[in-house]
């Protein structure tokens, strides 16, 4: 993905999201990136959130000397998108995970056409989709996180409990599946497992 510089203009800061001190053309800049073929995102940054955001999200700026390829990984921590629709079951999900020292929430989507737009944006370890979501369902998002992101990990976690679901999941490329009630018990030996290369395919 390339970023590339385009014109200032007052704006809130992407890393910071200072409202009281907003993007300008003296304290900042402003990048322009296509995460997808057809998507461009534009991001202002202060000049000294620069560096930190593009090591969280691994994306260059130009003509900066930023070194993007470190992302934190290198602390054996596990990136983590989590995509679903309803603000309840994604606040759950953050939480179980947050709660977990090895895992890091760097985004959260509430559809499938967001979720494969910061998936690409943000290259996270994992990616834990709902099955039903506006736009896009999970199983659409995840054949097209899969295209694009082969080196991350998909779970579908659903409310379905259906050989058929789990069927689907392993045919759009997804390592893992686990039912949202089961969420606080299975989902971090989900994450744990499909990061290896292995799958995790929970139907009690």
């Amino acid at each position: 993905m390339m970023a590339t510089s385009v014109g200032y203009r007052p704006d809130v800061c992407g890393h910071c999201e200072n409202y009281h001190s907003p993007v300008t053309a003296e304290n900042g800049l402003s990048l322009c990136y296509n995460v997808e073929s057809d998507v461009k995102i534009k991001i202002f940054l202060h000049h000294d959130c620069a560096e930190a955001w593009s090591q969280s999200f691994n994306i260059p700026i130009p003509g900066s000397g930023v070194d993007a390829s470190d992302n934190g990984n290198a602390k054996g921590v596990i990136r983590i998108l989590i995509a679903d629709d309803q603000p309840t079951i994604l606040k759950m999900v953050k939480q179980i995970l947050q709660a977990h020292s090895g895992f890091e929430v760097v985004g959260e989507a509430r559809d499938g056409c967001q979720a494969v737009t910061l998936a690409v944006a943000l290259k996270p370890d994992v990616i834990v989709l709902n099955v039903t979501m506006p736009t896009m369902s999970g199983f659409d998002a995840a054949r097209l996180i899969r295209g694009q992101l082969p080196d991350s990990a998909i779970v579908i976690l659903s409310s379905h409990k259906d050989k058929q679901f789990i069927a689907e999941a392993r045919k759009v490329g997804a390592r893992g599946y686990v039912q949202k009630s089961d969420a606080d018990s299975e989902l971090i030996r989900a994450i744990n497992t499909v990061v290896k290369g292995e799958e995790f395919f929970f139907l009690p």
